[in-house]
């Protein structure tokens, strides 16, 4: 499957004389770690629950790093990039708005005090997924409230899963969360060169498309390659934060920003201040999360939004149900395609009010 990349990125600065509001902050949460680092698994058994209870006031992000040896299958070459910007050279390694931090010792309390602390920069961020051609919409709206290092900041849109499963490797984790894709507008972001006034805005209207299949690399020796290829497990579990920095020594975080997703084009087009006409539009995960995908032996199926499972029916190209299943399932399913030919198959998934529908691939 081949696709024309479409990313344009579109960058407006406008100045006034005073920032017109002032924000608490949004913390901005960074971990460092691999599916093949044994210590990464305590680290991130720690740190999850933590990022569940507060998933809609935090961003997080988590980069799979290419050790310790043959590293994490979902390695990136920006994630490396971002352990280039803190010097990481060992995993675990957790950053807190910007500043290296003990895992250990972090809970909620630090959570909540961030949460307290009044930010230097107001951001909005809206997108929309359309899984059918693999593409995320963004807008995003930055306004300084507050006079910024004169050298040089960074802005960077940053694409993630929110549920992996597929790179599982050595240190016994079999589930994965807030898994970076994709940073945006460049590998790197973008960097605003010179100082930042209170009341300079920045805006960004982008769409990124995924390209080609998806594909699970044998290790960090072999990454993806974006331009043919992509590791998103499941396009209706992407999200999508940005934050602001400083590109100097202290690599102060100013702000950063939790994407609202939308699924109407006249809400996400609207004027930045204004309130949405739709009332559907939630921070919450919607929908189910079906994995391993392609599978060879079980599928494991997830309702999102906490509503049970009622009924499970797979259907094979020509539409003739091959499975059923009724009853009983709650909100996590597991069901054997052992038996089934190779293939494409639809999975219909009934969570009571709705049906939801998932293509997978029996290898």
């Amino acid at each position: 499957m081949n696709r024309l990349l479409l990313l344009i990125p579109l960058t407006v600065f406008s100045i006034s004389v005073i920032a017109q509001t002032t924000v608490k902050r949004t913390p901005f949460y960074e971990v460092f770690s691999s599916s093949t680092c044994p210590p990464c698994k305590p680290a991130n058994d720690h740190l999850s629950p933590i990022f569940e209870e507060y998933r809609e006031n935090i961003a997080v992000v988590k980069y799979q790093m290419s050790w310790p040896g043959s590293g994490d299958p979902y390695y990136t070459p920006e994630g490396n990039g971002r352990r280039g910007i803190y010097s990481v050279t060992g995993v675990p390694y957790f950053v807190q708005n910007g500043e290296n931090v003990s895992y250990a010792s972090f809970d909620g309390d630090d959570i909540d005090d961030d949460l307290e602390d009044d930010a230097r920069v107001k951001i909005e961020l809206r997108y929309m997924l359309d899984p059918s051609t693999q593409s995320v919409s963004i807008k995003a709206h930055i306004e300084a409230l507050d006079s910024l290092h004169a050298g040089a900041q960074r802005i960077g849109i940053i694409i993630t899963e929110r549920i992996n499963h597929n790179n599982v490797k050595t240190n016994g984790e079999t589930e994965f969360h807030n898994v970076f894709k994709k940073m945006l507008p460049a590998s790197a972001g973008d960097f605003i060169i010179g100082k930042v006034v209170p009341g300079q805005t920045f805006e960004y209207d982008t769409t990124y498309v995924f390209q080609g299949d998806y594909r699970l690399p044998n290790n960090a020796n072999d990454p993806i390659n974006t331009a043919i290829e992509h590791s998103v497990e499941d396009f209706d579990s992407l999200h999508v934060i940005v934050f602001m920095q400083s590109a100097a020594a202290d690599k102060e975080v100013y702000q950063a920003g939790i994407g609202e997703a939308y699924t109407s084009v006249e809400d996400f087009e609207r004027e930045w201040g204004s309130w949405p006409t739709a009332v559907e539009e939630t921070k919450k995960p919607s929908g189910i999360h079906i994995y391993p995908n392609p599978s060879n032996d079980r599928i494991n199926i997830a309702s999102l939004n906490g509503k049970e499972i009622a009924q499970v029916k797979i259907f094979n190209p020509a539409g003739q149900m091959v499975k059923s299943t009724t009853g009983g399932l709650g909100v996590n399913s597991s069901i054997s395609v052992q038996n089934l030919p190779t293939g494409m198959y639809i999975v219909s998934v009934n969570t009571g009010d709705v049906v939801h529908t998932k293509s997978i691939v029996v290898q």
